[in-house]
């Protein structure tokens, strides 16, 4: 890579073009010593990454919409077992890859728990409220998830759409067009649209 083949990105021109919070993901997703990779593939990795935090993080903002909910004790203890695993990665020379396999395992924990669609409950808000707490302490750290997840994913879908030189407006045309045709019960219809 040279700058006068002009085949090289400056961050600058990156976070014109993503969003900011993935150039920090990518960076903090592969050990400090080790050689980064910002190519297509690890751009891909890294949105899929913060869009499956994000989408759990959104799950759990919609169902804490109750007030004067406590955290749920026994997600507490999963989540305080992360953050002690995370924090002896974070002290073993800034493991920031181990810190976020961390991560990982509580979301895929929350989610196998608690799925959209459930008629909300305190005790699911109480989960939803540990959840969030940990992933937005664990994003303050990091300087990562500060963003309102709703927003944040419709940012990266209107950027993954902009990419495919598509218009949000133009799927909502056709989505609307296939939900009137399922109502119909023209599945010839829908299934041509899909």
């Amino acid at each position: 890579m040279s700058k006068s083949l002009g085949n090289i990105k400056t961050a600058r021109s990156f976070m014109d073009e993503f969003n900011p919070e993935i150039l920090k993901y990518m960076m903090m997703s592969v050990h400090y010593r080790s050689i980064s990779d910002f190519g297509e593939h690890a751009i891909d990795q890294a949105i899929q990454g913060l869009a499956r935090i994000y989408s759990s993080l959104a799950m759990a903002e919609g169902y804490l919409q109750e007030s004067g909910v406590s955290p749920d004790p026994a997600f507490e203890k999963i989540t305080g077992e992360a953050w002690a695993k995370l924090t002896e990665a974070l002290n073993d020379d800034f493991n920031t890859p181990e810190a976020f396999a961390r991560v990982f395992e509580v979301v895929r924990t929350f989610n196998s728990q608690v799925r959209r669609g459930l008629k909300p409950t305190p005790a699911l808000a109480a989960k939803a409220l540990s959840f969030r707490n940990f992933v937005v302490g664990f994003g303050k750290l990091m300087a990562l998830f500060q963003n309102p997840a709703q927003q944040f994913l419709v940012e990266i879908d209107d950027m993954l759409l902009k990419k495919k030189n598509l218009l949000r407006s133009e799927i909502d045309a056709i989505v609307a067009k296939r939900t009137e045709a399922r109502a119909q019960k023209d599945f010839a219809k829908s299934d041509e649209i899909r």
